[in-house]
């Protein structure tokens, strides 16, 4: 018996109808359940899901509707935040220590050092204590 493995590398491109009161929109791959989506890909039978397909576009859809029915299941909707204040409206010392944190990650991102580390973790409760 001959196994063919096929691996598919997918952007794929969730379409959800958004509103703009509709803040879970998209899905948040991040904390998704990976166990859980190669558990329920693992338990379709492929041979019998692929068994009334003729052309590659009825493969496609197959596939393809497993997969979104595995995404809707096991990965949830990331939920947006909105900023209700510019930053242009902060007083001028949180503006000061916002750009202080942008650029102590900026340097840490750069970098990756231990000190840039310790400074950018000392300057994110500073700015948080003040918004």
């Amino acid at each position: 018996m001959i196994t063919l493995t096929v691996c598919f590398a997918l952007l794929l491109s969730i379409q959800h109808p958004h509103t703009p009161h509709d803040d879970y929109s998209r899905p948040n791959f991040a904390t998704a359940d990976w166990i859980g989506i190669c558990s329920y890909l693992d338990a379709i039978n492929w041979h019998i899901a692929f068994v009334d397909c003729n052309s590659v576009e009825q493969y496609w859809d197959v596939f393809y509707s497993a997969v979104s029915a595995a995404i809707d299941t096991y990965v949830p909707l990331f939920k947006n935040t909105r900023h209700t204040m510019s930053p242009e409206l902060y007083p001028k010392n949180v503006r000061k220590l916002l750009q202080k944190k942008r650029s102590c990650w900026k340097l840490y991102r750069h970098f990756r050092t231990g000190e840039l580390h310790v400074s950018t973790k000392q300057s994110q409760p500073v700015v948080l204590r003040l918004l």
